[in-house]
Order: C-alpha cells, then structure tokens, then sequence
C-alpha cells in the first residue's frame, strides 16, 4: 500500500478527508495526520509518504514554504493542496513548484479521487514497473561513457563493439527513438495502467526482435515511453531508411499488435564515435512530437525560425493589455500572434511553452485587475485553463485552448463595459446581487433606475443579455446550489435564504434549474 499523511489544522477537516472516499480502494493507507506545518515537515521527513494532502494555509509553515522546502531538500511525495478559499497566486506558485492538484473546500468527493488518480499516475511514471527499468547493458555503458569527458579512443571504440558482435567497420549509423502515439498511451493508462505498461513492454521487445532478426540495428536505450535503436546501415540505404526499416517496424505493430506506433529519426553520421551525438537528435526528434504530428519526424527536417525575439514578446504583451482594456476587437488576432510567437521562441521545448503562457496569463490577469477589468470570478476559469495547458499533448491542443480561453475573456470584458457604459443598470445589477433574497421585483429596480418598468425591462435584457426575472432566479440558484453544498440547513431554511416563501415554489425551481430537489441533489454528492 502507499502511504498518505493528511494535514489540516482543523481536526474535523481531516476526519471528513479520511472518509472522504475508499482510500484502500486506490491502493492507499493514510500512515498519519499533521495539525501545523512543523508537525507536517517531521512527518514527511521521518515517514516517507507517497502522497500527502494539505491546507495551503496550514500554521507554523504554509504549503508552499513546505513545497520549497520539499524541493530544496529533493523529497519528492505527490501534493495535493486544499484551501478554503481561492487565490491565483497561491494557485499558480504550488503548480510551479510540482503540486498535483489544488482544490477548494468544501473538498467534494469527485475532486478528490480526480487529484488522487493524478498523484497515482506521477507515482507510477517516477517509479515505473520493474519490466521498465533500464537495462544496464554493454551498449548502454558505452553510450554513458560517450557523454563523458572521458571519450574512447578508435581503438577502445572498435574492441567494445567487437566484444558485443558487432561489425561497424563502412556503415553509416543512426539514432532512432520508437514511441506509443501519445493519445493512446494515456487512454490506455486511464483504463488500466498495468496493461499499458505490458504493451508497452511487448510493443518494445517486437521492435528490438525485428533489428536483431535483420542485423541492422541493436537497442540504445530504453526509457519510461519510448525505445531507442542504433541503426546500422550501408551508406547507400540512407535514402531508403524509412521505407525499408522505420515504417515496416510501425505497421508491423499496428497488426501485430493493434497499437498505434510513432518514430523519431535521428541525425546520421558515418563515425560510430558519435553515437552520444545520435541518441540526442533521436531524442530532439522524439521531443518534437509535441508540435508536429507526424508519424515519423526527422531530426534534420526540423528547422527553427529566428525572428521573433522577447523583446518582440514584451512588445506585444503590452500591446494585448491596452487593447482589452480599450475593449479592441482585433485583440483576437493578437492572441493567435502571441501564441505563435511563444512557439517560435520556445520551439522544441514543450515544457518551456506552456510555462510561458502560464506565466504570460498570470501578468496579463494581474494587470487587468489593476484596470478593474478583471474580477474574482475569472480566477477560477484561470486555474482550470492552466491546468488544461499543462495537461495538453499537444501544441494544437495548447493553441486552441488558449484562444478558446482569451476569446472568451474578450467576450466578458466586452459585456461588462456594456454594463459599464450604462450605469443605472449596473446600480441596480450590483444592487440585485447584494440583495437577491429580498422582496425584489421589476417595479422597484425600474424606480431605482429611475425608468418606467417597460422601458427598464428592455434596456435591462439589452444591457445584460437576460431578462429581469431570469437574471434575479440565475442569482438565487447559484446560491442555493452553494447553500446545499456547503451546509446542512433544510430546504425550507435555503429557501427563506435565497428569498424564497413558499418552499415548493423554490424547490420546483431548483428542479427545473439542477434536474432534481435539493435534497436529492445532497444525497447524490455524498454518494459520490
């Protein structure tokens, strides 16, 4: 069983999170529990647990004093935050120091188990299964020796081949990375890590069989998710290498083995000395993947563009933030420049991109709020945007996401500058929210507004996009659903809360809002 610890300066916290959902079920134990930060540290460091779950904001030592420290020190559990309230900065810093997950309280089941499965999944690609750990052959030592300062000699070079059989002697050599089609290997290790993990394993052994069975090729090295062949071929193959050795092997595991096979070539050199050199292009082609979505890339064919600069970045940044504020259409295009631009400067480096966008969507957020154009509620959006970059398996996935997220946030910025530009409206809608469980009706709203109540009911859906009564029930659902989440008070009570007097009336409108009563909708949380 893996081990968790639990730690929350509010014992009643951690005795909900205990039987929050079927630990044992996911193979975990909860070893002990932490009331402060110190007691936290000492636990960690005496217990050893694999994942640990805390309040950001614990005593003695926050959360993410204890991410540093945990980073510094180089113990690496998988860490999963609660908090009880939602700050970005908070959110972004524990991401960037290597948190799992960051969820808000009350901590729901389903939110729970999701940042639990995310923890399980890190584990296992840090630890790997033992049919996955490198195997420390003659080839392997050879390749570690190339790296180092202490190169072979001709000589040394062609006895340590000779000794392992093999004849290099007029051969051109060359790197070449297999790998499982990415989407495939994570709805594989959603369904059932084990099994692929096996797959993986025997999709890894074909390719090696194949080489062996052909002469041309030995294992380099093998890695968590991908294999690496030296490739060995006459000189005058190299203009048929795909035909004859790459694509054969990816349809032969296709058949074989129904599992889609992807392939990064390296670099070609006719000195076997350089094969530090071929491993890293094999590598380089086999990083690529990210933003080409080839079936086979070839290091050579890649070629990066400089001519955009950060300097170009900064430029354009500043640019993006005047025009939101100044509510310009064509910020769209901008966006879609940005995210090319962040490409182009960090081409070849997945990691390096979506840190930057990361990073390009806290400064914008944080100077929007200093315009008054950004509000508490975009931060929630925020977080789950982030998360959904650092997620992405691919550039397309990232770049579409990223455009999804800033078309959306221009609409909104959009539409409160309408509220903005009609202030009457934006009394009474302010008004509305801060009161919405009084006795509110078109009548009063339009006296405020200092309307008659058929001109204020047009220029309130025009202004808003809803009509008055729709927009005043929306304010009281939201709230009611929070009341039912966070609570136990009885319908009848959150009906009086949100402004309701008749308790069937409220509940048959939550019905029509949720799709059930408010007392069927607790129950299916806590069966969750």
């Amino acid at each position: 069983m893996l081990k968790v610890i639990i730690a929350d300066d509010e014992p009643v916290i951690v005795k909900g999170l205990k039987k929050l959902i079927p630990w044992e079920e996911y193979g975990l134990s909860i070893i002990d529990e932490a009331m402060d930060g110190k007691e936290l540290w000492k636990k960690v460091t005496e217990k050893k647990p694999d994942i640990v779950v805390s309040d950001i904001c614990m005593p003695e030592m926050t959360g993410l004093e204890f991410m540093a420290r945990l980073k510094q020190e180089q113990i690496e559990p998988q860490v999963i935050f609660i908090s009880g309230y939602q700050k970005f900065e908070y959110v972004q810093e524990a991401i960037q120091l290597g948190a799992v997950d960051y969820i808000l309280k009350p901590v729901l089941r389903e939110a729970m188990e999701g940042a639990v499965k995310k923890a399980l999944l890190r584990l296992r690609n840090q630890e790997r299964l033992e049919i996955f750990r490198e195997e420390k052959n003659e080839l392997q030592e050879l390749l570690a020796r190339l790296n180092s300062d202490n190169g072979y000699a001709p000589e040394e070079l062609y006895e340590s081949f000779c000794n392992m059989g093999i004849d290099y002697k007029g051969k051109t050599f060359v790197g070449i990375c297999f790998y499982l089609d990415d989407k495939r290997k994570k709805r594989l290790e959603v369904e059932n890590y084990k099994k692929a993990e096996l797959i993986k394993f025997s999709v890894f052994n074909r390719i090696q069989n194949f080489f062996r069975d052909n002469k041309k090729g030995v294992p380099m090295k093998r890695e968590e998710d991908c294999l690496y062949i030296l490739c060995m071929i006459e000189p005058k193959e190299k203009g048929t290498l795909l035909s004859d050795y790459v694509l054969p092997v990816l349809d032969l595991v296709e058949q074989e083995m129904k599992t889609e096979l992807r392939s990064g070539v390296g670099s070609f050199s006719e000195k076997a000395s350089d094969l530090g050199y071929m491993y890293k292009s094999a590598k380089f082609a086999y990083e690529m993947r990210y933003f080409l979505d080839r079936k086979v890339i070839c290091a050579d064919d890649i070629h990066k563009k400089f001519t955009d600069s950060f300097e170009d970045y900064e430029r354009l940044k500043k640019e993006i933030r005047e025009m939101l504020v100044t509510r310009r259409p064509e910020v769209t295009e901008k966006f879609e420049e940005c995210i090319e631009l962040i490409k182009n400067l960090h081409y070849g480096n997945r990691y390096a991109v979506i840190n930057r966008c990361i990073l390009f969507s806290g400064t914008l957020n944080d100077d929007l709020k200093a315009y008054g154009a950004a509000f508490g509620e975009d931060e929630k959006r925020q977080i789950e945007f982030m998360e959904k970059m650092r997620a992405s398996i691919t550039y397309d996935e990232l770049k579409q996401e990223f455009l999804d997220y800033y078309g959306l946030l221009t609409n909104q910025i959009a539409s409160r500058a309408v509220l903005w530009e009609n202030p009457a409206i934006a009394q009474v809608v302010n008004y509305m929210k801060a009161h919405f469980e009084e006795d509110i009706n078109m009548r009063k709203m339009a006296e405020m507004a200092c309307v008659n109540s058929v001109y204020f009911g047009a220029l309130f859906k025009k202004t808003t996009g809803r009509n008055f009564k729709s927009f005043l029930t929306g304010l009281r659902m939201d709230e009611a659903k929070r009341l039912v989440i966070t609570t136990d008070l009885r319908t009848y009570e959150i009906a009086e809360k949100v402004g309701y007097q008749n308790t069937r009336q409220f509940t048959e409108k939550f019905r029509e809002y949720y799709g059930c009563s408010p007392a069927e909708y607790k129950r299916k949380l806590t069966e969750k």
